[in-house]
C-alpha cells in the first residue's frame, strides 16, 4: 500500500518539477524579452525613466464579458422552465462554459463564478425578467 502511495507522489512531483523548469524557462524568455524592449526604449530616448513604467496585470481569459451572464442566466432560466436554484444554476453555468465545478470549488470554494452569477440573476431580476433567485437561504424563510 505505502508504495502505491510513494510511486504516486514521486510521479506528482516528477510532474511539479517539469512544470517548474518549464515556467522558468518562459520566466528567462520574458526578461529577455524586456530587455530588448528596454533597448529600443533607450535607442529613441536615453534619459527614459524605465523604473516608472509599472507592471499589467494579464488579463482573467475565464472572465465573462458585460452582459454575457445575465444572457447566460436567462437563458439557463428559459431552459429549465421551472425554478431552480442559484446553486444548479452556477453548476449549469459552469458546465457550459467548461470549467471543472469541483475543481473550481477546491480552489476558490467556487465563490467568484457563484457571486457573478447570482449578480447576474439580480440584474435580470431588477430589469424585470426573472423573478427574484431561489436559494438556499430562501428555502429558510
Amino acid at each position: 500500500m505505502s508504495e502505491i502511495v510513494l510511486n504516486a507522489l514521486a510521479k506528482r512531483r516528477a510532474e511539479l518539477m517539469g512544470e517548474d523548469t518549464a515556467l522558468r524557462a518562459k520566466l528567462a524568455q520574458i526578461w529577455a524579452d524586456i530587455g530588448h524592449l528596454d533597448a529600443v526604449i533607450r535607442q529613441f530616448d536615453p534619459d527614459y525613466n524605465l523604473a516608472g513604467i509599472r507592471g499589467k496585470r494579464p488579463r482573467n481569459r475565464e472572465a465573462a464579458r458585460r452582459g454575457e451572464t445575465s444572457r447566460a442566466v436567462l437563458g439557463l432560466l428559459r431552459e429549465a422552465g421551472a425554478p431552480i436554484s442559484t446553486a444548479e444554476v452556477v453548476e449549469r453555468m459552469m458546465a457550459q462554459r467548461g470549467l471543472d465545478a469541483a475543481a473550481r470549488r477546491a480552489a476558490h470554494g467556487g465563490q467568484a463564478v457563484r457571486v457573478n452569477t447570482a449578480c447576474g440573476m439580480l440584474m435580470v431580476g431588477r430589469r424585470g425578467r426573472s423573478a427574484r433567485p431561489r436559494g438556499p437561504r430562501d428555502a429558510r424563510r
